[in-house]
This record gives structure tokens, sequence and C-alpha cells, in this order.
């Protein structure tokens, strides 16, 4: 039985440097990509969007982003985390919500 190999940074980026995001570019160019790890034939990375919305919004690009790793030589299997990162929410000014 032969090992795969197993994928290289420079191939998963390039995958993912492939994966268009809503407002223009890629994965890569618009730097979403976070805590990329490749653990032999796992590979496990976070996909960082600048709040809620974004994340909504980027949710079919997370899907591609795994299918894209997922068929790289060496895949066995593969880990997306999206996070966001949005202001804390704002109280209305003079006293608590509902007044």
């Amino acid at each position: 039985m032969t090992a795969s190999p197993t994928p290289s940074r420079e191939a998963i980026l390039a995958a993912l440097g492939r994966v268009a995001v809503p407002g223009g570019g890629d994965l890569v160019s618009r730097d979403l990509v976070r805590a990329l790890v490749v653990d032999h034939g796992a590979v496990r990375f976070v996909i960082e969007a600048e709040s809620p919305e974004a994340a909504r919004a980027l949710e079919p690009a997370r899907i591609a982003a795994e299918r894209a790793v997922a068929g790289l030589p060496g895949v066995e299997k593969v880990a997306v985390a999206m996070t966001a990162h949005g202001p804390a929410p704002r109280q209305a000014a003079g006293g608590p919500a509902g007044r």
C-alpha cells in the first residue's frame, strides 16, 4: 500500500485562490484564510469574515473551498470553520434599550 503524498500549503492556497468571494477577489487575495493546518492527509483552516452578515454571504465560498481542497491529491479530510468578528452590539444612547 502506497501512502498518498501530503498536500503542500502552496497547493492548498492555490486552490483557495480560485474560490471567488462576493464583492470580487478570492479567499486568498482578500486575506480571509486563517489557521491553515496540514496534518498528513487532514487539512483544517478558518475563513474569517468581517461580520456575521459577511459570514452568511461567504457560506457558498466556504462550501466551494471545502470541495476545492478535498479534490487535491493526498487530501483525505477537510475541516473548514467560519468565524465573524463584528463590532459589539450598540445600545441606544441615553439608557437601556426599549426606553
